[in-house]
């Protein structure tokens, strides 16, 4: 079989934008063409592996909308929410451990330049949400496995029933201990990170990171996690002039084909479609 090639005619075929939404876009971002990049504050400064709270709160703003400028870019996509559920951004409704308000920054400083900013938003896969709210995390129909770590940082495999909870280590950022500081002192600052280590790193996209590894959430769709989101989403948008709000995430954990099936999502399905008490395999 002919390898398949990449390029526009193969993006064709999933999604054509209709012309009313690009000359919306182009509308939107004050440009004929948009050349853009993207910025995941927490997640450090090189693989996008790390869960790094200092990395944010050392962002130089200024200097990456001179760098974006000076390079041709007009359109920087922040990601204001990531999936550890932190908040870059002065809010009075969600968690933000960097004390700092990174979107506000680069919407000031994308006043003074040619640059549109962006917000690239995590819906439904929230690391700090599951830890705090354990009840509002999705729950498995069947029993399985999660990949684990044992003491030796070593891969093992921990078995899961109906109606246990889905979160489990987090498959991509892993978390360094700076000098001068002690595990504790940074499960401080990050409260859903685990004393369990990956100790090896491969090419793949879930083996590129070693360190201590934090644990992620995916939150029921029919839990109260829907009206935070909305609430967040409000503060953005009211507070901020950006020039488009991206919504990523609205979906289930993709580890898994068995959720949710905690007894909100059970009763509704049942009310909707009856009761056939059958988990389908995908």
């Amino acid at each position: 079989m002919e390898k398949q090639k990449f390029g526009k005619n193969y993006w064709k075929k999933y999604w054509i934008p209709p012309e009313n939404i690009i000359k919306k876009t182009q509308k939107s971002f004050k440009a004929e063409k948009i050349f853009a990049m993207g910025l995941m504050p927490i997640r450090g400064p090189s693989g996008f592996r790390k869960l790094d709270y200092d990395f944010a709160e050392k962002l130089p703003v200024k200097e990456i909308i001179t760098h974006l400028e000076e390079h041709h870019f007009n359109v920087l996509g922040v990601v204001i929410k990531d999936t550890d559920g932190a908040c870059m951004w002065d809010t009075k409704i969600g968690w933000n451990p960097t004390d700092r308000d990174i979107l506000g920054e680069f919407v000031d400083a994308g006043k003074d330049s040619n640059v549109r900013i962006m917000a690239s938003f995590t819906s439904m896969n929230d690391g700090y949400q599951g830890h705090i709210h354990p009840d509002r995390v999705s729950r498995h129909g069947s029993t399985g496995h999660h990949t684990d770590y044992d003491v030796n940082g070593e891969k093992i495999k921990t078995p899961y029933r109906p109606g246990d909870s889905t979160t489990r280590c987090e498959g991509e950022m892993r978390v360094d201990i700076p000098d001068g500081k002690t595990f504790y002192d940074v499960q401080k600052k990050i409260p859903f990170l685990q004393n369990k280590i990956d100790s090896k790193k491969g090419a793949a996209r879930g083996a590129r990171g070693v360190g201590f590894i934090p644990t992620t959430s995916f939150m029921c769709p029919n839990s109260e996690h829907v009206e935070y989101l909305v609430d967040l989403a409000g503060e953005v948008v009211k507070n901020y002039k950006i020039e488009a709000f991206f919504a990523d995430y609205i979906r289930y954990d993709g580890e898994f084909t068995d959720i949710c099936c905690c007894e909100r999502c059970v009763a509704k399905f049942v009310r909707q479609y009856g009761d056939p008490r059958k988990i389908m395999k995908s």
